[in-house]
């Protein structure tokens, strides 16, 4: 194997991790992005708006009731 065929194989080894590694992040942003969607279609209103709304809600049911 000579020097030209040592470097077009570390180019091609180079490139084949870099897309193994793409692969990778995309199927990891692809099953983020079903997660995200899963968990919003199961909430009934947006996550945050409802989550503060549950929490200000218990917050001052118990506050009222220590009074």
């Amino acid at each position: 194997m000579n020097e030209t065929d040592k470097i077009v194989a570390a180019i091609l080894a180079a490139a084949q991790t870099a897309a193994d590694g793409h692969n990778k992040v995309d199927s990891y942003v692809t099953n983020y992005r079903a997660m995200l969607s899963a968990l919003t279609e199961a909430s009934p209103t947006t996550p945050a708006a409802g989550r503060g709304d549950d929490i200000g809600t218990r917050f001052q049911m118990r506050r009222s009731n220590k009074e």
